[in-house]
């Protein structure tokens, strides 16, 4: 029965193979166009310059780069959180346990104290749990870590439109760890026990096939990724849970040169650059994900209870060929399909976006088009042309071959006249630079400014001063918040909501489990930041003003300031630093004017210890009360 499973699945496949075969094509062109490179077909036709100029490479690139700094700020503050709920509950016997410790002091508690022991405790577990995921994000192994993982998801949604990230999912792991010994000094142990840990990965729009009636990740009713290993890497799975070690054994032995269809859209991704690159000893492996009838699982070895056999359930299938080689019911609480979906330009039709390379494509061709007539142009009137009537010189004669002093023997003057006409081909370089800036405008008004890669080449108007720079910045940042935002939205909360369901799942530890709401602040930092920076910058100009000296607690400020502007840790002085920087300044100073003193003293031939002593007796008398002035002056004469 397993079989017929197998046989539904591999035709789920093949519908959403061929669903999106278009789709494939304009990914082939989105990836030659980012690498910099034409198609063969486009090479045909091109008979003299191949210039390509990488303008949509360099956008990419600064649009990856200021959504990164946007999303993982330097200074480490997290784009996400955890908060208890408005209404938070604990396990009863938690709060008993308070009351009854309460008793015993004497106290008796009211519903006020019972609620704000809640909240408390409430709080106190959000920020453990907020604590425990953070750890689980960090790289490990051969486990990367969140930021390298959705780096990889925004550079696959700014190349071809969609950004896929998967889990969390379950993995057994040994984890390493360094440990104190008994002498104090730290070693580094592996575990000898293996414990449960989320697993996540940024996957390829190559290898994702969605339901091909879906528009959006919510409605789709089933997901496969394939996976293309080698035979080794088959054999692997035999190590995990639940795969049928005997199914993949028979099946290497009947496919020992791998199963990859030469003709299937693994060729096309493959080979992109149609190279004609082959794959060979390769087998594709396939990963179900979505809903099944209990009847379905039970054919493929799974225990259903008869009376549920007729019910749905949110399955995992992996399958070799049609062979079903794991069947399970989703272990995965609140999860159906762990994938989510993030996009450049969403396409409201199509379950996939359009990326960069697809919105720049017509100006990206004209730019090319542009720049390879100027460099065509200036090929042929960077010297004159010249027609020859070849029987006008002797025999032999090579005159391709010109240089200076050269003696060219003809056989009569009338040949020597007539032999050599030359004239030189116009040249409209001014026109198509025109052409080419036209075109890099047109990228730029597309895409990102230059200025945000930091070519400030083009600028002028209000972009030379400080101000108006801080105002296009502010500007160009709209496409970018729009990008944070849709992060937020489609990346942010539905992971962190699964890996909060995870770890209630999965997580032994009692004291982080809750009630708790899941807070993307990508987005609303970002925005936040920005007003806030402008109001300090703001308070800082008035500050300077002499009325208000003294008003603002200038330390504080200018570290907020610096928050802000996620500056290197160490460029603000600590306090000791600070009164040793303004001890040695007064002493510098001190040292200074007493100098500029003696000096003056010396050429008006004054006494200098009398003279010093003088106006010593001054400044005290200046700062002291006339009569303590008096007093203490008098005590320097004596």
């Amino acid at each position: 029965m397993s079989q017929s499973l197998g046989t539904f699945l591999k035709g789920l496949f093949t519908k959403a193979e061929a669903a999106r075969k278009d789709k494939e094509a304009v990914w082939a062109l989105d990836y030659l166009q980012e690498k910099g490179e034409y198609s063969p077909k486009e090479m045909e036709k091109i008979k003299r310059s191949k210039m390509f100029v990488p303008a949509t490479r360099v956008k990419m690139t600064t649009v990856r780069s200021q959504l990164m700094d946007l999303l993982f700020p330097s200074s480490g503050e997290r784009n996400w959180g955890l908060k208890p709920s408005p209404n938070p509950e604990l396990h009863p016997t938690v709060i008993e346990n308070y009351r009854n410790q309460a008793l015993q002091n004497g106290q008796e508690l009211s519903d006020d104290d019972i609620e704000s022991f809640v909240e408390k405790q409430a709080k106190a577990s959000s920020d453990a749990m907020s604590n425990e995921i953070a750890d689980q994000l960090v790289g490990s192994g051969d486990r990367q870590s969140y930021l390298s993982v959705c780096k990889s998801v925004i550079n696959q949604k700014l190349k071809y439109g969609t950004g896929i990230l998967k889990g969390p999912l379950v993995r057994e792991e040994f984890r390493d760890g360094y440990i104190i010994d008994e002498d104090g000094t730290w070693t580094l142990e592996k575990s000898q026990v293996k414990e449960l840990r989320p697993f996540y990965e940024a996957v390829s729009v190559w290898n994702i096939y969605p339901d091909p009636n879906a528009t959006d990740a919510l409605s789709c009713e089933y997901v496969i990724q394939d996976h293309v290993y080698n035979r080794q890497e088959v054999r692997d799975l035999n190590d995990y849970p639940g795969f049928k070690a005997k199914v993949i054994s028979q099946y290497l032995r009947d496919n020992p040169d791998g199963d990859l269809d030469a003709k299937s859209s693994y060729r096309i991704r493959n080979d992109k650059t149609g190279s004609g690159r082959k794959i060979e000893n390769r087998y594709r492996v396939y990963e179900f994900w979505g809903t099944l009838s209990g009847e379905q699982l039970q054919s493929a070895g799974v225990e259903i209870p008869e009376e549920d056999l007729a019910e749905i359930f949110p399955a995992n299938i992996w399958m070799i060929g049609d062979k079903v080689i794991k069947a399970v019911i989703n272990p995965l609480e609140g999860a159906t399909i762990p994938y989510q979906f993030d996009y450049f330009v969403e396409d409201e039709d199509s379950i996939w976006g359009d990326g960069l390379p697809t919105l720049l494509r017509h100006p990206q061709k004209a730019l090319n088009s542009s720049m390879r007539m100027l460099i065509d142009n200036a090929a042929v009137s960077c010297g004159p042309q010249a027609a020859v009537n070849a029987s006008a010189f002797m025999q032999g004669e090579d005159f391709r071959d010109i240089h200076a002093f050269k003696v060219w023997p003809f056989k009569s003057i009338e040949d020597a006249r007539n032999a050599v006409h030359f004239w030189s081909m116009p040249s409209y370089t001014n026109e198509l630079l025109g052409l080419v800036r036209v075109f890099n405008d047109m990228v730029d008004d597309m895409s990102v400014p230059r200025f945000m890669s930091g070519d400030g080449s083009q600028m002028s108007g209000a972009g030379k001063t400080a101000r108006g720079l801080s105002m296009l910045i502010g500007a160009a940042h709209q496409i970018l918040k729009d990008l944070v935002k849709s992060f937020d939205e489609n990346i942010t909360r539905p992971f962190f909501r699964k890996m909060y369901f995870w770890n209630m799942q999965f997580n032994e530890r009692r004291d982080i489990k809750g009630d708790f709401e899941i807070i993307a602040t990508g987005s609303s930092v970002l925005m936040a930041k920005e007003v806030q920076l402008e109001r300090m910058q703001s308070i800082l100009a008035i500050t300077d003003n002499p009325r208000f000296e003294g008003w603002v607690d200038d330390e504080r400020l200018i570290k907020e300031i610096f928050s802000n502007l996620e500056l290197p840790e160490g460029i603000l002085r600590n306090t000791k630093e600070r009164e040793s920087w303004e001890k040695e300044n007064a002493m510098q100073s001190a040292r200074a004017n007493i100098g500029a003193l003696v000096e003056e003293m010396q050429k008006q031939g004054m006494d200098v210890p009398q003279g010093l002593l003088q106006t010593l007796q001054q400044q005290v008398g200046q700062v002291m009360p006339e009569q303590g002035g008096q007093n203490e002056a008098s005590g320097f004469a004596a």
